[in-house]
């Protein structure tokens, strides 16, 4: 097998110019281009002036898909069907042409054939990789090479960055992009390695039959290039197989089959031997490979003729005595079964289980969907309940009570009251996707169904990742460029600030390496030094998918000096579906989510509130501080607290009662401790410092066993309470409502007689309180001295207000006497003129009586009497 052929493709024709005997290029249209690329004739160059080029730089292309064309670099569907018909190597159709190209250039990576140059053509910067395919011209023979450059198109992803631009041969690359011969790739069918390996001498022993584990083999089943073959499963013993293949192996006429096998950035040659199953009129391979000391083992059992035939074209060979021995595949095998294989049966049961369950799956996914309905309802009814209870009572209020504990209840002697409830406040609680598929049953029938061959026969090995401490911190590092960039880009939870997200990748890490599920991967060929870890942060993009922590050994930090600190580097955020699509991991083995663990679920759930038995057994001597972390708050504006313990133990019980008797609850918060891998749930109660006008929070351990409350800190700044309180994963933020607060400083003064209420903010603030006492003592006299003024003022608006009294009674008096006065003579006047007009009246009738007894007519009297 010494002999390698040599390969010939293209779509480029060569001839001669007549003028200058130079080769002139005629580019077939579209071979590799867009329809809208102009074709280039080389023999131009004679006519035009030459083009100015420029080497910038000049770099192995590193891939950030498996090494080959796929995912990496984009082939256009039109440029196949026309280089298979102006290539002189013969392929049957366009897939295994593709097939070809795809295969050949994953040898060019691993040989580290494959270049990216960045060179300035006239003022215009050009950037393209270079591929020997081995294939050939069919008018000149000559060799060709694809061009590839940067794929516009699609920016989106990082699938596809690179496109297959064009085709041209070595004298066409030097003209155009002044890349010399010398640089461009060599074949990888000739190096010495690929060559040495085709002339091994292959001596097979019977015992290469007798000790291989043919239950265990692997075999390549038929794919669908197949579809006019008839599809057939084998049934026969492991003793009649045996004796099949040592029949075949006996018939050393037929030469063994060479054929490239590619896998994990290296490749190697294998030697197929066909066999002939006389008992079932089949013929299938056998594949083997040199190991160690020159000796032989079989890989696989290989079904499908055209896997067969693809995997040999790739060697480059060219001799028919190879491609003949495939004629006898008349069918296309899907599978081997031993009949004495006790796997058989164990599978056949797992195949009927597998059925039953699929079916009982469907039934309760019917069912789930009826309660999905169901659940969305009352879940609308208990989100608006908790909206407007929380809007009408301030912080931490709106939480979901059983029904069932209406009534208070005895519990070692103490009265527990209603259970509190957070855990279905969880963000995403009812949503479709997560609902109750996390739980253990639809786990199991998850693992079930899944196909076994992927966690039995998985490309990677998982184990825990876990760093000492454990948390992001002095571990992994994350730049701020990162959170900055994905900030506004996180859909929940909201984060107002850069260290504000940070603080939740850094603390999620922590709970997610203490329960054990933060994960690392080893043998992933697309990750740097084959490792990978990842962090399921349950942060949701726009799409409300959740985001993983892709986590990388940070190669530059293991070079330096200081290889302990920040050994990873935190280097993407990404959905399981890109996830595998990049790494090849499956979504069953990434991290589960921290916030649906049982245990912290089940620490949501307490039986009562705080009450004032837990109070009276606070040890306060004991508590921790927890002041502010941030720099960016002014300490001169912050106070400063001292007080008893006695007063402190009376204001935490006016908080307790307020916080009863307005129906709110405590505010739940993440605690961790990263050196001794301890997470836990604590209670924030809000306590108002009454003489100081200021809060502080005091925080609580639930003791589930004793149901006791035991008080653990005192927290001096509402930032810190609200980021452990993020923390949770809550829909709500039950902060908000909460005044904000930052003390500088607390402590506890004595008990003894004569310790007030008064606070000493430092030593020197004692002076600054004596002052401040005399001022209150001046303005105080300044006060009284007013409230006399005042007095006086009163006594004096009263006396003259008497006064006006006084005058106004006066003055009415003197009114009615005038208006009296009025009366009267208006009396009198009115007599007066009525007199005068009674008498000429009376004058009047007398001289009216008088002329008629003068003037007396009897006819008148008779007529008008």
């Amino acid at each position: 097998y010494s002999h390698i052929a040599d390969v010939n493709p293209s779509v480029i024709d060569i001839t001669e110019c007549k003028d200058c005997g130079s080769d002139i290029t005629e580019e077939t249209e579209g071979i590799g281009y867009n329809d809208d690329t102009p074709n280039n004739n080389t023999h131009n160059n004679h006519v035009t002036k030459p083009k100015q080029i420029t080497r910038i730089s000049k770099k192995e292309f590193i891939t950030t898909f498996p090494a080959r064309a796929h995912l990496n670099i984009f082939t256009p569907k039109e440029a196949t069907p026309k280089l298979r018909a102006d290539v002189e190597e013969h392929f049957d159709n366009d897939f295994v042409l593709y097939y070809y190209m795809d295969m050949t250039t994953a040898l060019q990576m691993n040989d580290h054939q494959v270049n990216i140059f960045n060179i300035n053509i006239d003022d215009e910067m050009e950037e393209l990789g270079i591929v020997n395919y081995d294939l050939h011209i069919k008018s000149t023979k000559k060799l060709i090479y694809g061009i590839f450059k940067p794929n516009d198109e699609d920016k989106k992803t990082d699938k596809w960055k690179w496109k297959l631009s064009e085709f041209k041969t070595d004298d066409q690359i030097v003209q155009e992009y002044g890349i010399e011969n010398s640089e461009l790739p060599k074949s990888s069918r000739k190096t010495q390695k690929f060559i040495q390996a085709l002339k091994s001498n292959i001596v097979i022993q019977e015992s290469l039959i007798d000790d291989t584990k043919w239950f265990e083999i692997m075999q390549i089943k038929s794919l669908k290039r197949n579809v006019k073959m008839p599809k057939i499963t084998v049934e026969l013993s492991k003793d009649m197989f045996i004796k099949e293949l040592k029949r075949s192996f006996s018939n050393v006429g037929q030469p063994l089959i060479p054929i490239v096998v590619n896998k994990n950035r290296t490749h190697w040659i294998e030697w197929i031997k066909i066999i002939y199953i006389q008992s079932q009129d089949i013929y299938i391979g056998i594949s083997m490979k040199m190991v160690n000391n020159n000796a032989l083992e079989v890989t696989s059992i290989c079904l499908d003729r055209g896997d067969i035939l693809n995997k040999h074209r790739l060697v480059g060979l060219d001799k028919s005595a190879y491609i003949k021995q495939l004629d006898g595949f008349k069918t296309s095998l899907t599978e081997i079964k031993f009949t004495d294989n006790e796997q058989n049966d164990l599978e056949k049961k797992i195949h009927t289980l597998k059925g039953q369950i699929k079916s009982q799956q469907d039934a309760i996914i019917r069912h789930k969907d009826v309660i999905k309905t169901v659940k969305r309802e009352n879940a609308a009814m208990k989100t608006q309940i908790a909206y407007n209870n929380h809007s009408q009572h301030g912080y931490n209020h709106g939480q979901m009570y059983n029904n069932n504990d209406a009534q208070p209840a005895q519990q070692n002697g103490v009265s527990t009251g209603p259970e509190i409830r957070y855990n279905d406040q969880l963000y995403d609680t009812e949503s479709k996707q997560d609902d109750e598929m996390e739980d253990e049953l639809a786990q199991l029938i998850d693992g079930v169904i899944r196909d076994n061959k992927f966690s039995s026969n998985l490309p990677y090995k998982v184990n825990i990742f876990r760093t000492t401490p454990i948390g992001a911190k002095k571990n992994i590092y994350i730049e701020k460029q990162f959170t900055r960039f994905w900030k506004n880009r996180i859909h929940f939870p909201k984060f107002s600030d850069d260290a504000n997200m940070y603080y939740w990748l850094d603390y999620t890490a922590a709970i997610q390496m203490s329960q054990g599920y933060s994960k690392q991967y080893t043998n992933i060929a697309t990750a740097p030094g084959n490792f990978l870890a990842v962090i399921n942060y349950e942060m949701r993009d726009t799409n409300n998918n959740i985001l993983y922590g892709i986590i990388l050994i940070d190669e530059a930090k293991a070079k330096s000096d200081e290889p302990k600190k920040y050994p990873y580097k935190l280097c993407a955020l990404m959905t399981a579906k890109e996830i595998q699509s990049k790494y090849g991991i499956y979504p069953d083995d990434l991290p589960k989510r921290s916030r649906k663990h049982p245990d912290f679920l089940r620490q949501l759930v307490i039986a009562r509130s705080i009450m004032k038995q837990d109070i009276n057994q606070i040890n306060w001597s004991n508590l921790k501080l927890f002041k502010s972390q941030s720099t960016t708050k002014n300490d001169s504006l912050k106070k400063s607290v001292s007080i008893t313990q006695t007063v402190m133990k009376e204001y935490v019980k006016v908080a307790l009662e307020r916080m009863n008797t307005s129906s709110k609850k405590p505010i739940p918060i993440m605690v961790i401790d990263k050196h001794n891998n301890y997470y836990g749930i604590e209670w924030i109660l809000i306590v108002n410092i009454i003489h100081r006008n200021v809060d502080v929070g005091i925080s609580f351990k639930y003791d589930r066993n004793r149901n006791v409350f035991v008080a653990k800190a005192i927290y001096l700044d509402k930032s810190e309470i609200e980021s452990k309180h993020k923390l949770i994963g809550l829909k709500y933020n039950y902060c908000q409502n909460i005044p904000d607060f930052s003390l500088k400083k607390f402590k506890f003064k004595s008990n003894k007689p004569g310790a007030g209420l008064t606070d000493e903010d430092d030593e020197a603030a004692s002076d600054i309180s004596i002052d401040l006492q005399n001022e209150v003592r001046r303005l105080q006299q300044m006060v009284d001295q007013e409230q006399r003024r005042s007095v006086q003022l009163n006594q004096q608006l009263m006396n003259e207000r008497q006064h006006q009294q006084q005058q106004l009674l006066v003055l009415q008096q003197q009114n009615q006497q005038y208006l009296n006065n009025y009366n009267n003579m208006y009396a009198v006047n009115h007599q007066q003129q009525q007199q005068p007009q009674q008498q000429q009246q009376q004058q009047i009738q007398m001289n009216m009586t008088n002329y008629q007894s003068s003037h007396y007519n009897p006819y008148s009297q008779q007529r008008f009497g």
